[in-house]
Parts: C-alpha cells; structure tokens; sequence
C-alpha cells in the first residue's frame, strides 16, 4: 500500500437520501459507549460519562445495519463493507473490542487508538474507575460496582478468547509529545495528554500480549512519540487500514 493509500474508503460524503456521517453516537462530556445497569431514560448527560445511552445492543447490531447508508466514497463495496468495522479511541477503544466480542460473525476487525482494553481485575479495575471519576462520571452507570461480574465480561483483557475470528488492532504511543502532535513544544502535551497516553500504552500492551497468548489476531501498533492527541489517532487510523482493509474486504 502506497504513501497516502488507505484512508479513501473512510472519508464521508454527502448522497441525496443519504446519511451525511457515519455512526458516531456522542452524549456528556465523554463516553465510552458501553450498555449499562442504569436505564437511559434515568440518565443525564452528565451521567452518562462511562456509559452510552445508544447502548452496546444499539451499536453492536442495529448501527451496523445501517452504517453502510452513508454515501462513503472509496472502492465498490467499501459501504457495506464497513458495516463490518468496529473502532473506538480513547475510552471508547476497550468498549469497541467489548461490542465487537459480544457481537459473533456482526465484526470482521476492531481497533482501539490510544484506548485500554481492560476495564476489570486489579489493574483494570482501579484504572477504569479513576478515567471515569476523573472526568465527573458515575462509574456504576457502565456495570454497576466494581465487583459486579458484568466488568469481568465485558472486559476485552478478561475474555481474550471471544476475539479469535476478528483481525484486532492495537495502537498507542510512549505519551512522550512528538511531531505527530503537531506543536510538541506545546507545554500542556506534557502534563494530563503525556500521562494518559502512557497509560493507554502500558494497558494496550498487557491486552496485546494476554489475546495474543490466547490466539487472538493481534496487530500492534506502537508509536516512540505520542501524547494523547487527535493527530495521534489519526496516525492510528490511517496505520490500521493495513489490518481493517483485508479484514472486511475493502
């Protein structure tokens, strides 16, 4: 695949009778598009930090039913082939493993940028609950309390073995800010956006190694530079169509 190659099928247009962008539910100031215990019609959009009205149900089978409406531009197929793509960055990186996991032979690949594929466990646990909290969720909207057994299964790093048929990949960076930021001289890169993207890393990489022990098709992306950025996952993005393209035949 050539410089510049790949990214095409991704970019969105406008077609009469068309959905104008492809499905990207977002409520509260962040999401990790999970399910949860609490009824949508209870939650405010401050609550639902950590956990997604539309729900993993809504994104995990009637979303991609969907999905191929939008007029995207790129080779014949590529529309009902993304149907077949489950990707999330950031918080939404485990939880697109999670649906795509709960969803047998619905995903043919799924990706996570800069994201932590282990939400249960004591490592996982601590790590998801402090995401949450830090940013004014309620923790128990996604799975209830810590201890509840619904973390253990929704929990990509706990059940590896449910991700065997799906092309997995795995992106992150040091945290340390580079050119791929943009302006890495920034001194706010090397604060809250240096410090989460290391932790992304460490938990991609422990997820990585633990799916690729149970048999998972894992590709991981590792880059030396990279804050917790939108460029950042951009540069993911566009790295992850060399698995996503086969994966789905685009």
């Amino acid at each position: 695949m050539g410089e510049g190659e790949g990214l095409d099928p991704l970019e969105v247009g406008e077609g009469p009778g068309q959905s104008e962008d492809p499905v990207h539910p977002a409520q509260g100031e962040v999401a990790a598009f999970e399910g949860g215990h609490e009824p949508a019609a209870e939650r405010s959009a401050e609550s639902a930090v950590g956990a997604s009205e539309v729900g993993a149900g809504y994104l995990g089978v009637e979303a991609p039913r969907g999905a191929g409406q939008s007029a995207l531009r790129g080779p014949a197929g590529a529309q009902d082939a993304l149907r077949h793509l489950g990707a999330g960055l950031s918080m939404s990186g485990g939880p697109a493993l999670d649906i795509a996991a709960h969803n047998p032979g619905r995903f043919k690949a799924a990706a996570t940028y800069s994201g932590c594929p282990m939400s249960s466990g004591v490592v996982g646990s601590p790590l998801a609950a402090g995401l949450v909290l830090g940013t004014g969720g309620n923790i128990g909207n996604a799975w209830g309390p810590p201890w509840d057994p619904a973390w253990a299964d929704h929990d990509p790093n706990a059940q590896p073995t449910r991700l065997r048929d799906v092309a997995v990949f795995v992106g992150s960076a040091s945290g340390v800010p580079g050119e791929v930021d943009g302006n890495h001289y920034n001194v706010g890169l090397w604060g809250g956006p240096l410090v989460v993207e290391g932790a992304a890393n460490a938990c991609s990489e422990h997820f990585t190694n633990n799916a690729r022990a149970a048999g998972v098709n894992v590709d991981r992306f590792y880059a030396p530079n990279g804050a917790h950025t939108w460029p950042l996952f951009e540069h993911q993005l566009r790295t992850s169509w060399r698995t996503i393209a086969p994966a789905i035949g685009a």
